[in-house]
């Protein structure tokens, strides 16, 4: 009988090299999940390298972008179904990370300007930007903080967590949040001083209504009326 030629041999590696790409992009996503590092230390070697007294290096940035760009892909990998496995605590962390780093990155995306808020020609559009990856979605800043942080976790204190690069904003910590530290961390963030003019230590954050002189913890003082 005739030899068989030998095109399906051939078809069969073509296929073979094609489906590499997909393995990779599976290892990828599958390290994304198993190896994410829950201590966010790229992230918090940004903070250290760009972040001064809370006023951050733009410019630097925009230059050195890489770490922050392989931060913001590490999130992006994480499956939704071995996020929603983590503890709630690693969860908010991350999401409030991802917040704060999605801004620095739309921030140089945009430099030099005078503010966040020049970003677009609507108000608000710089929150409005499909630019955050995160589950298998792209999503905007503001449906993370109000769709997803406010409503999932419903933690008073991440008024103080989340930078939006504005004057009237917290500054940005100098160290990344972390599922083991949280609580603790929010707390330093949270904690406001009141003088007798109603004057806080955080600016943009005035106290009103039955708050005191001394400190206290945001999340109590929102009770009592912090604007």
């Amino acid at each position: 009988p005739a030899v068989p030629p030998a095109a399906p041999m051939i078809t069969l590696r073509f296929r073979f090299i094609l489906s590499l790409p997909l393995v990779a992009l599976a290892g990828l996503v599958a390290r994304g999940a198993e190896a994410f590092d829950q201590t966010h230390a790229r992230f918090g070697r940004v903070l250290t390298s760009f972040v001064k007294n809370a006023n951050v290096d733009y410019a630097n940035l925009k230059a050195n972008p890489v770490e922050l760009d392989t931060y913001l892909q590490e999130i992006a990998v994480v499956p939704a179904a071995a996020f929603a496995r983590w503890p709630e605590v690693d969860r908010l962390a991350l999401l409030l990370n991802l917040y704060n780093a999605q801004t620095l990155r739309l921030i140089i995306n945009h430099y030099p300007l005078q503010s966040i808020r020049d970003i677009g020609t609507l108000p608000g559009a710089a929150w409005s930007e499909l630019i955050v990856r995160q589950g298998g979605q792209v999503i905007t800043l503001d449906h993370l903080e109000n769709k997803i942080i406010r409503v999932d976790y419903r933690e008073p204190r991440i008024h103080f967590a989340l930078v939006c690069a504005a004057v009237s904003c917290p500054p940005l910590r100098g160290e990344p949040y972390t599922g083991a530290r949280l609580n603790a961390q929010l707390d330093e963030r949270g904690a406001i001083v009141v003088d007798g003019d109603c004057k806080t230590n955080v600016a943009g954050v005035w106290a009103v209504g039955d708050v005191v002189r001394g400190h206290m913890l945001a999340h109590k003082a929102a009770e009592a009326g912090v604007a």
